[in-house]
């Protein structure tokens, strides 16, 4: 199940970024279930808390933008890209150079809107 819906995602996080909702609700469900991860399975399931949908939200619009910049360039990622004079510099990075790289633009993602809920703590709890 995907924590927040394409009405949540245009509506109350003003994306505008994915404008197919089809896509988006692929994207949400993928971010969703990596949340659950950083979340080690914590997140309330009788309830989503807004925090929790702003955060699958912004993860989707990381996840589109992965899915964008490999279609763009034949699936290789980029290294660095400037635009004054635009210029872009392909990774020779690994797979899991790459994939490590995407998960911590996932994982800053979530944090943002999940830092004081709790949710991402790796403590235990007493």
């Amino acid at each position: 199940m995907a924590y927040a819906d394409y009405a949540f995602y245009r509506d109350t996080y003003s994306g505008d970024l994915i404008k197919d909702e089809i896509v988006f609700v692929r994207l949400a469900l993928r971010a969703s279930k990596i949340l659950d991860h950083y979340t080690m399975q914590r997140i309330d399931q009788s309830g989503i808390s807004n925090d929790v949908r702003l955060a699958v939200c912004a993860m989707a619009e990381v996840l589109f933008w992965q899915e964008k910049r490999k279609k763009k360039y034949d699936g290789r990622e980029i290294a660095s890209e400037s635009n004054d004079g635009y210029s872009v510099s392909f990774a020779g990075a690994t797979d899991s150079e790459r994939a490590s790289l995407t998960e911590k633009e996932l994982y800053l993602a979530a944090y943002k809107y999940l830092s004081q809920t709790g949710l991402m703590d790796f403590g235990v709890e007493t």
